[in-house]
């Protein structure tokens, strides 16, 4: 039986795609060395993945075959992928005869040309943010905290993505960086995983516009959906589980965590910026704390000078600035001396399980911080420069007028302390609460919290 040949791209299309194999490849029934790869149906979905390919003859003569890019059902990419296999094996026979390779543009390479380039425009804090996710590219995190020796089987199954940074950006096809997402998805989790390939997917737009590649590999990706973003969940601590997370916060965690918390839901900070609070920020005097430009985590790009409410300053701040002996940070670790408390994600964990509520994080503490700070305040503004948003920046109906609203220092303070009482009261004395339709907790909170 013949070798089934294609002429157009219909007839790519109508190829059936194998059945007992892992893949077919077919070949252009007259434009030599132009082919596709068609693999099996996946498993997850059916859907069947077909690549263009380019096979010629290397300086060794041996048969070399490269990815080009997805095959979809636009009839321009098939055309261009005829002319990239016409480039690529034209430029294979010259550099055989000439004796020169083609310049290889690794992908470590494009990664610092790309934050060269966009050195103007990221933060510190984003670019450190970039080279921590790029990292599982170059040097895969190895486990450092018992915590994260429990999860120490993930390591093996990516390590070989540690030597991708020095790879030739050619021979990251799409691929590639599919098994790349589905290996870093199932060992560290989808939000690593797209993170890590959006990151990836930035890095080519340079190369692709100096035609150092022919197109980037996460076109076909991206309209898969692999990087879709998801809606945001909008959790919270309600008004009527306040009081259940409000005695399992000062009965059960250890009390760094507890003062973490307290931090988290009196300031509503990111993660980021509780877990490396130091003393020499600190103004024990105004009652307030320099959040730097450049601090990760805070993404309003620029400096924060923002009031601690009375009530946090005098159940945390106080006791732990008189017993900090020669600690830098404000909450340090209780196991680690000489380093933050930077997570508390193992807390919340066995804070649903005993409480029953389930889904609650860290952010979501941010929310609930936000939350209730405009249910008090009636200020979307004044709200946004409290959980340090660079409300200028927002495309918003209020964005000429933000930009001409300046808040005093004591006006900060005022708005800090009548959301701390807020809060309190929601966490304490819930039956005071005014205008918020509150429901008893299922079940008696002594009794749902005792050991």
């Amino acid at each position: 039986m013949a070798a089934y040949k294609f002429k157009t791209l219909d007839d790519i299309l109508r190829y059936p795609s194998p059945k007992t194999t892992a893949f077919k490849e077919i070949w252009h029934a007259s434009q030599k060395g132009f082919g596709v790869r068609v693999m099996r149906p996946s498993k997850r979905d059916g859907s069947v993945r077909r690549t263009y390919l380019v096979r010629f003859s290397d300086e060794k003569g041996e048969d070399v075959k490269r990815n080009i890019y997805p095959v979809t059902t636009d009839r321009k990419d098939f055309e261009n992928a005829w002319d990239i296999v016409r480039q690529r094996r034209a430029e294979n026979e010259a550099s055989r005869q000439t004796g020169e390779k083609p310049k290889v543009v690794t992908l470590r390479q494009a990664f610092e040309n790309y934050l060269n380039l966009k050195k103007d425009t990221l933060s510190p804090a984003t670019v450190e943010d970039y080279r921590g996710k790029f990292r599982y590219l170059s040097d895969v995190p190895m486990p450092t905290t018992p915590e994260q020796a429990k999860r120490a089987k993930w390591a093996d199954s990516i390590a070989y993505l540690r030597k991708t940074a020095e790879r030739n950006l050619s021979e990251l096809d799409a691929d590639f960086w599919e098994g790349a997402y589905a290996d870093l998805r199932d060992a560290c989790g989808k939000p690593t995983a797209v993170a890590v390939c959006r990151l990836a997917r930035a890095i080519y737009s340079g190369p692709v516009n100096k035609r150092q590649v022919d197109r980037s590999p996460f076109i076909g990706l991206t309209e898969m959906g692999l990087f879709k973003v998801a809606r945001k969940k909008p959790r919270f601590i309600h008004a009527r589980n306040m009081p259940i997370f409000w005695q399992w916060m000062h009965t059960h965690p250890h009390i760094s965590v507890r003062d973490f918390m307290l931090v988290q839901l009196f300031t509503g900070f990111r993660l980021s910026v509780v877990g490396q609070l130091r003393w020499s920020q600190v103004d024990m005097e105004n009652r307030a704390y320099l959040v730097p430009m450049e601090e990760r985590g805070n993404k309003s790009k620029r400096e924060v000078y923002f009031p601690i409410p009375d009530y946090l300053f005098e159940q945390v701040f106080v006791p732990r600035h008189q017993a900090r002996g020669t600690n830098t940070y404000v909450i340090p670790s209780p196991k680690f001396p000489g380093k933050p408390l930077h997570s508390v994600r193992g807390s919340f964990e066995a804070m649903q399980v005993k409480t029953g509520l389930t889904g609650i994080q860290s952010h979501d503490v941010r929310a609930t911080f936000g939350t209730i700070a405009h249910a008090t305040l009636k200020d979307v503004v004044l709200v946004g420069r409290l959980l340090t948003h660079n409300v200028e920046t927002r495309v918003a109906d209020a964005l000429v007028t933000s930009g001409y609203i300046r808040t005093d220092e004591t006006d900060f303070h005022q708005a800090m302390n009548l959301v701390a009482g807020a809060i309190l009261t929601f966490a304490t004395k819930p039956e005071k609460v005014k205008g918020i339709e509150l429901v008893e907790p299922p079940t008696d909170v002594s009794a749902l919290l005792a050991d």
